[in-house]
């Protein structure tokens, strides 16, 4: 959001949804791969949102970065005009 906004980006709003995969047998189950979808509502730009999302999960989540590199972390987004 912030880093929208620091564009001048129109945002209304953000929902993330996640999913993931881990093993079925055995413990403990650790995440084998992450996928979210960014729900945003509002008039951003695709290019200020698809930098946006790649820069917040490459640089500055740090849960994604203790969970990278075993493992796949992927996202989509979704602008609902």
């Amino acid at each position: 959001v912030a880093i929208l906004r620091k564009r001048k980006q129109n945002l209304e709003s953000l929902k993330v949804l996640l999913t993931g995969e881990r093993p079925q047998y055995g413990y403990p189950k650790p995440w084998t791969s992450i996928t979210m979808k960014y729900l945003l509502s509002g008039d951003p730009s695709r290019e200020a949102v698809e930098e946006a999302i790649r820069d917040s999960v490459a640089k500055f989540c740090s849960v994604a970065a203790s969970l990278q590199p075993g493992v796949k972390i992927s996202y989509s987004y979704e602008i609902r005009r």
